[in-house]
């Protein structure tokens, strides 16, 4: 412990970088859970449009708009995991960047 040679130093490095290796794990474990729960979300609320198709089938229409909505989702949510991908891989594609009004976004929510 209290040595202060190569070796010392060594096991120093090692141990930073067992730490960080051991961080990023968490952090994809994380975020596997997060890709996760984002994908069933929508995946749930089309299964619950497929149940009240079945018991009022006179609502087809506002249904199959509920529908082409989540499946808009589903494909921007693939869309973005490739996107973090391709990042993660280490691809030199340029960053794409937007602006986002929140109480849009949140009003969007509470609508939906």
């Amino acid at each position: 412990a209290g040595r202060k040679d190569e070796v010392s130093a060594l096991a120093h490095d090692f141990d930073s970088s067992a730490a960080r290796l051991q961080e990023l794990q968490e952090a994809q474990q994380r975020l596997f859970h997060d890709v996760s729960h984002e994908l069933r979300s929508p995946l749930s609320r089309l299964q619950a449009v497929g149940g009240v198709l079945r018991q009022s089938p006179g609502k087809l229409d506002a249904m199959l708009d509920r529908m082409d909505r989540e499946i808009e989702r589903l494909d921007a949510l693939v869309g973005e995991v490739l996107t973090l991908a391709r990042l993660t891989a280490g691809s030199r594609l340029p960053l794409s960047t937007q602006r986002l009004d929140v109480i849009d976004l949140l009003n969007e929510i509470l609508s939906d």
